[in-house]
C-alpha cells in the first residue's frame, strides 16, 4: 500500500512539473519578468556614470493584442537617472524610450519607470539571451555606499510601487561608491 502511494505521490509530482515547464523564455504563464539587473561598472566612484542594463522576458502574444508591459527600476539614493539616457537594445539600432521618475522625499530613493507597447519593442533585441528584450539607461553616482542595490521588476499594465511599501523586485545588482 504504501509503495502505491509513493508511486502515485511521485507521477502526480512529475505531470505537475512538466505540466508548469522550466524555461525562462517569454511563454511562461502569460506574464512578464527581470530575469537580470547588470551594471556596466559595480564599483564606482563619486560623480561617476554608469549603463544600467535591465533583461526581461515578456508573452509576446499578450503585449500584441494591446497590453503595455511595465518596467519598475528602484535606484537608491546614492544614484540619479540620466534623463533622456533610455534605449531599448534593437537588433539594427537602439530605439529611444521615455521614462517616468518618481522622487521619494523621505528615503532619497527614486523609481524610473518605463511604460513599453508593441512599437517600442517591435525590433527589441537581448544579446545576453536571458531574455526577450533589454532596457538600457544611465546613471549617476551622488553620494559613497559600501553596499547598494538597484532591482527590477516588470508586468503587464502596471507594477504596484509606492515610497511608502517594500518593493519586491524580479532580479537586482549590487554596486559600491568611493
Amino acid at each position: 500500500m504504501t509503495l502505491d502511494i509513493r508511486k502515485l505521490f511521485i507521477s502526480s509530482a512529475l505531470l505537475a512539473l512538466s505540466a508548469c515547464g522550466g524555461s525562462s523564455d517569454s511563454a511562461f504563464s502569460g506574464g512578464a519578468n527581470v530575469v537580470k539587473v547588470s551594471m556596466k561598472d559595480s564599483s564606482l566612484g563619486r560623480g561617476d556614470g554608469t549603463v544600467v542594463s535591465i533583461d526581461f522576458a515578456y508573452d509576446a502574444d499578450k503585449l500584441y493584442d494591446g497590453d503595455n508591459l511595465v518596467v519598475v527600476v528602484k535606484l537608491p539614493k546614492e544614484v540619479e537617472y540620466r534623463n533622456g539616457t533610455a534605449e531599448v537594445e534593437g537588433v539594427v539600432e537602439d530605439d529611444k524610450v521615455g521614462a517616468q521618475i518618481l522622487n521619494c522625499a523621505e528615503s532619497g530613493e527614486s523609481y524610473v519607470v518605463f511604460d513599453l507597447d508593441n512599437n517600442d519593442l517591435d525590433t527589441a533585441n537581448d544579446p545576453s539571451g536571458d531574455g526577450d528584450a533589454r532596457v538600457k539607461f544611465t546613471i549617476d553616482t551622488t553620494a559613497a555606499t559600501l553596499h547598494s542595490f538597484i532591482g527590477a521588476r516588470s508586468e503587464f499594465e502596471g507594477v504596484f510601487f509606492s515610497c511608502s511599501q517594500v518593493f519586491i523586485s524580479d532580479s537586482q545588482t549590487t554596486f559600491s561608491v568611493e
